[in-house]
């Protein structure tokens, strides 16, 4: 596991190939096995795969183009507890699903869902006012992959204080 944690890198162009559905769920329950807040496991995902996910990475200008799938995480705000805690597991996910994909040889990057996007994603894909879009991850097999680099920084560790 250390192994994949230091080799994942974002992964921004992607071969034509199809992401196998086995895949897919791989992916999937990567991000539903993320650790939650007081287990408030508010995530939802989108599968975008086609012509829909083309039209949603069109109002996505931060987002990378051409992958044959990507994934939409979502927060639920009516299951959090405190707000702001779904963003956390959000994230969690998000990494998981990343995570994932590196170690099935895919290729992925984590995209912010920019606030002057949500309307285009919520229009988009019919997403119920409740449920927020938090992150888009584009996955595919990669047509180039960054090396792995080195990113401990000594000078950012601190020992009992700062």
């Amino acid at each position: 596991m250390l192994q994949t944690i230091l080799n994942r890198r974002s992964v921004r162009s992607f071969l034509k190939e199809e992401v196998d559905e086995q895949a897919v769920e791989a992916l999937l329950k990567a991000g539903f096995h993320a650790p939650s807040a007081m287990n408030q496991r508010p995530w939802h995902f989108i599968v975008l795969k086609g012509e829909k996910l083309a039209d949603v990475l069109a109002g996505s200008p931060n987002t990378p183009k051409g992958s044959p799938l990507a994934i939409v995480v979502c927060v639920d705000e009516s299951l959090e507890r405190f707000k702001g805690l779904g963003d956390s597991d959000a994230a969690a996910a998000t990494q998981n699903i990343l995570l994932a994909a590196e170690s099935l040889g895919l290729g992925a990057v984590w995209s912010a869902v920019l606030p002057d996007s949500v309307p285009h994603y919520r229009k988009t894909l019919n997403i119920p006012t409740n449920v927020r879009p938090y992150s888009i991850v584009p996955v595919g097999k990669p047509a180039q992959k960054p090396e792995p680099t080195d990113r401990y920084d000594a000078a950012k560790v601190h020992w009992n204080s700062w």
